[in-house]
């Protein structure tokens, strides 16, 4: 799992600064990887090496829409109901997320998606890792623990 403290500007004008959690599980991972064909990771790598910018935005929305939601305050379930993603599908926050990914961190990292994809895949294989997953800062590993 891996948190991103993301700020943003409401729809009421006031900036807000809020945390938001993404994960794949397993399954999700091995969902992924069957789907084509177990070349998830290569395609990824060759995505960002060719700049395809039409397949990674897909590619992109997909992962965030799929990893994105609330963890349980007793650790147990990672909750991705619609109502867990709408809160962050419907927000700004959302868009800046989109944008950070897209830019790579607005230029301080230009491996910030390729870190924040291959950082969703390392937990999910290796849940109790307890350093961070990407080495990327503002990615946050969360671990059991936290």
């Amino acid at each position: 799992m891996i948190s991103r403290d993301i700020t943003y500007i409401d729809y009421d004008g006031n900036e807000q600064t809020d945390r938001f959690y993404f994960h794949l599980s397993k399954a999700d991972v091995w969902r992924l990887e069957i789907g084509m064909n177990g070349r998830f990771r290569n395609y990824i790598e060759r995505l960002m090496e060719e700049k395809n910018q039409s397949e990674i935005w897909k590619i992109f929305e997909e992962i965030v829409q799929t990893s994105v939601g609330k963890k349980s305050i007793d650790g147990k379930r990672f909750d991705r109901s619609a109502e867990a993603k709408r809160d962050f599908l419907e927000s700004e926050a959302y868009s800046e997320f989109i944008e950070i990914l897209v830019t790579g961190d607005h230029g301080k990292n230009p491996n910030y998606a390729s870190d924040f994809i291959s950082g969703l895949v390392a937990t999910a294989e290796n849940p109790n890792k307890g350093e961070t997953a990407t080495g990327t800062p503002n990615l946050q590993l969360v671990t059991p623990a936290q």
